[in-house]
């Protein structure tokens, strides 16, 4: 099954990993919450996986918030792969009327199983 995928971070070992485990699906690479929400507004995507702690101002909050809001299509669903616990679970909470949500820290259970039926 073949996915549309974003992936937001603002770490670049991150994005190589995630390339590397999802080749066989098409993956938009986003580093600022504004980049999220400009290609969610443009296309649809099945899995967001969004990071909260991006580096500067912005977080991955941002784009819940506009997940939330209606101001993006909202992508089927959602991993948030945060270390941050706090900012994390705030995330999962204000998307959760929206798509389906989880937080699930950046790593082997994150990826397993991306786009397995």
């Amino acid at each position: 099954l073949r996915m549309r995928i974003l992936f937001l971070d603002d770490d670049e070992f991150r994005h190589d990993v995630f390339a590397e485990k999802a080749i066989d699906h098409d993956v938009l690479h986003v580093r600022s919450a504004k980049e999220a929400i400009s290609a969610m507004k443009k296309e649809r995507f099945d899995l967001a996986c969004l990071d909260h702690d991006l580096g500067t101002k912005d977080t991955g909050y941002d784009v819940a918030v506009a997940i939330e809001g209606g101001f993006c299509h909202p992508p089927l669903s959602v991993i948030v792969h945060s270390y941050n616990p706090v900012g994390s679970t705030r995330m999962v909470y204000a998307i959760r009327r929206k798509t389906n949500a989880i937080a699930l820290p950046f790593g082997p259970g994150m990826y397993a199983n991306i786009g397995k039926p």
